[in-house]
C-alpha cells in the first residue's frame, strides 16, 4: 500500500500472475494494455481507477514444469 498526498507521484512495480494453468494450454496468453487500481481517499471514499500502461505487456501460461497440479489430460494441446 502506498499513501500519496495531493500532487505526489510514486513509481510502482507491476507483477502479473496467470492462474488456473491446469486447464490452460501451455501456449495460452493475453495482452494487457491497462490495469485497474483501487484507491481510497480520507479512509472513506473508495474508487477504482484505470491506468493505461506505457506499452502492451504479454502474459503467458506457465510451462508444465511450473504448473505442478497439471496432468497429461488436464491441459489442452497448444
Amino acid at each position: 500500500m502506498v499513501s500519496l498526498g495531493p500532487g505526489d507521484t510514486h513509481q510502482l512495480t507491476l507483477a502479473l500472475r496467470m492462474g488456473g494453468c491446469e486447464t490452460l494450454s501451455a501456449r495460452a496468453g493475453a495482452f494487457v494494455t491497462e490495469v485497474r487500481v483501487r484507491t481510497e481517499q480520507a479512509g472513506v471514499f473508495d474508487d477504482d481507477v484505470t491506468i493505461s500502461l506505457p506499452e502492451e505487456v504479454h502474459t503467458g501460461s506457465p510451462r508444465e514444469a511450473f504448473c505442478p497440479r497439471s496432468t497429461a489430460t488436464s491441459r489442452p494441446p497448444g
